[in-house]
């Protein structure tokens, strides 16, 4: 199924879950879109990614690699920002997952 284009119906879950896919969909801000139509109001949207950061070592690398997205299928410069777009959903807990943090856990309430 298109992610970007779900076939469900507007608020059929209480729960949603994306992982690891935001940084290999072409439109991953039409996803988060489709997340939140398909979730209840009150409901909780979920993803799991890598999101890139800006310093150090990690910042270069990512730098480094985003001229190669293309080849490796997935997005090494991708802000977290890029998933905050959509007003129906509000960004209510963000933390790192083990075992080294490369990739964050977002979880948002679908507002009514």
């Amino acid at each position: 199924m298109d992610a970007s284009k779900l076939a469900f119906a507007d608020a059929s879950f209480d729960v949603a879950v994306a992982m690891f896919v935001m940084t290999v969909v072409p439109e991953p801000v039409a996803v988060m879109q489709e997340l939140a139509r398909v979730t209840k109001p009150g409901g909780t949207v979920l993803i799991v990614n890598h999101f890139s950061v800006e310093k150090g070592l990690r910042g270069a690398v990512e730098k480094r690699l985003a001229g190669f997205a293309d080849v490796l299928g997935w997005r090494p410069e991708f802000p977290v920002e890029t998933l905050l777009a959509d007003p129906r959903l509000k960004l209510t807990d963000q933390r790192p997952v083990r075992p080294f943090g490369f990739f964050t856990l977002l979880e948002f309430e679908r507002l009514g």
